[in-house]
């Protein structure tokens, strides 16, 4: 990295674990070249690029959107250890041949595969299909040709699904079933059964499936997405109490009714992430219960979870861990809070915030404050992020950045205040 050979691409909310990095053009060229050379890897870029030659590649990346992958030509699915997908439009290679599949990635296209798959050597799995990890009558049947048995998949370890993944511990034949190194699994549609023992990430899971039964029998689980739709949230989170490791907790409420969180998230004290979508919470009370997390670092707060328009944390109300606040504060139109609230914040992101006129000049006096980014909001809130910026290099922190996108115009700008006027008016 020390010569821009590996570009840093995207940090963690935090900014402290590298989520995504670059190749240097260069380096890129020339790794593929050699892999190439090697008969390692076949990159299928355009129309010319597409003849397969009668030998085996190990890695075969799909860039070309008019491509045939039916004139990949058996050599190649014998010795096929990686398969890559990404090009836009649906693709269903048969891999009846392929016996050696380790990886399976696509980046922008739906991939189905089919049940004549030899799956025991997999160990990244993305596609559209069902996955059913057990054996288990009357899956497939449901399903029709959606569904992929993976009962064989013992060395899987991440697993994406735009659909269900379901899983039953006993098979059809009473035989008990691990997945040993089985740590991530990640599907559009609820879980569906109990996930394996040493799952470290889960997602998405009802909250009516949250017992504690259900809960203790994951003990390594660390992170977590819970979809709610009715009022169990907190009988939920009581429960993940039980889980010691757990870190990371994002909450997806898809119902009519206001769905308000209580005390009970105060349990969770190793929690180190929160992402709230559509949750409410009086923001007087409720939103400082986040407080009491002693080891909360990010906090998200997403689509219109406040219930008011106004968010006042009092001075005694301290989140002293928290580095990274991300707010999309639809319907926040007045923000107090002081440095004494964020002693250690250092990132900043208001998005899609249409009524919030400044943030608060107190966040000028916070030290370890890096950035302040800013994505569709009001042109006087941007001002307020450049007052801070100011006051940060008085007190001499030249670092400090401000980063505005799609800001609004000024039309948008007076036709907030207006409707502001009128509601005081009335």
């Amino acid at each position: 990295m020390d010569r821009n050979l590996i570009i840093l691409s995207k940090l963690s909310s935090c900014g402290r674990k590298i989520k995504r990095f670059r190749m240097h053009d260069l380096l890129h060229a020339f790794c593929r070249r050699e892999a190439q050379n090697e008969n390692l890897l076949h990159v299928v870029q355009s129309k010319n690029s597409s003849y397969f030659p009668q030998k085996g590649f190990r890695w075969v990346n799909i860039q070309y959107e008019n491509f045939d992958v039916s004139r990949i030509h058996h050599f190649t699915w014998k010795s096929c250890r990686s398969f890559f997908s990404f090009v836009r439009r649906e693709l269903n290679p048969d891999f009846r041949n392929v016996n050696l599949l380790r990886v399976l990635f696509r980046y922008t296209s739906y991939v189905r595969i089919k049940n004549n798959v030899n799956t025991v050597h997999l160990r990244f799995l993305d596609v559209e299909n069902s996955i059913e990890l057990s054996r288990t009558h009357g899956f497939l049947e449901s399903r029709g040709r959606e569904g992929v048995e993976l009962s064989r998949s013992w060395n899987l370890q991440t697993l994406y699904c735009y659909r269900r993944v379901s899983f039953r511990r006993l098979d059809e034949g009473g035989k008990y079933l691990k997945f040993p190194q089985l740590q991530h699994i990640l599907c559009l549609d609820p879980f569906c059964g109990n996930p394996p023992n040493f799952v470290h990430k889960v997602g998405l899971i009802r909250d009516d499936d949250c017992s504690k039964e259900w809960i203790t029998n994951i003990p390594c689980l660390k992170k977590v997405h819970i979809a709610c739709e009715g009022s169990k949230i907190n009988a939920c989170i009581a429960n993940l109490a039980y889980l010691e490791q757990l870190e990371g907790l994002k909450i997806l409420y898809s119902g009519n009714t206001r769905n308000v969180i209580n005390n009970s998230i105060a349990l969770l004290k190793n929690l180190r992430k929160l992402t709230l979508y559509g949750v409410g919470f009086v923001c007087d009370e409720k939103i400082n219960i986040r407080s009491k997390l002693p080891r909360l670092e990010v906090l998200k707060l997403h689509w219109k979870p406040f219930v008011g328009k106004e968010w006042e944390i009092q001075e005694e109300v301290i989140f002293c861990q928290l580095i990274a606040l991300v707010i999309y504060g639809y319907h926040l139109k007045h923000w107090k809070a002081s440095s004494q609230n964020f002693p250690k914040l250092g990132h900043l992101y208001i998005k899609y915030s249409y009524k919030l006129r400044e943030i608060p000049i107190g966040f000028a006096e916070i030290s370890t404050l890096k950035s302040i980014k800013l994505w569709e909001c009001l042109p006087s809130a941007v001002e307020s992020a450049k007052k801070i910026q100011e006051e940060q290099r008085d007190y001499g922190n030249n670092d400090m950045v401000v980063i505005k996108e799609h800001t609004f115009d000024g039309w948008a700008s007076e036709e907030s205040l207006s409707e502001e006027e009128t509601e005081v008016d009335n």
